[in-house]
């Protein structure tokens, strides 16, 4: 079945005969089916962060880590990252944002 907007189905509904339910009842039906609407881009990203920031997902492989001294300074020079809990936490940023809407 094609996709159509709401508009495009209430049309439909005007032009067509009746039938066990009126043509108002359709419509009234048809308006209150809530839209899609857009992706918020925003929310999406801010979802993934969330979802990498809670602690859940240890993305960054903390055995890998080096580390140099520098003074009284401690600089860390290379870490690795753990690529399927990198690609599960923003699976789950993802799933969480589309369970919001």
């Amino acid at each position: 079945m094609e996709k159509r907007t709401k508009e495009q189905a209430i049309e439909s509904v005007k032009g067509s005969i009746s039938s066990i339910f009126s043509k108002e009842d359709v419509i009234a039906i048809i308006n209150s089916i809530k839209e899609e609407s857009g992706l918020d881009k925003e929310d999406l990203i801010e979802a993934i962060i969330d979802e990498l920031s809670n602690g859940r997902h240890h993305v960054v492989d903390l055995d890998s880590a080096e580390f140099d001294l520098r003074g009284n300074e401690i600089q860390l020079t290379a870490v690795e990252f753990t690529n399927g809990m990198l690609q599960e936490a923003v699976a789950s940023g993802v799933n969480d944002y589309i369970n919001r809407r």
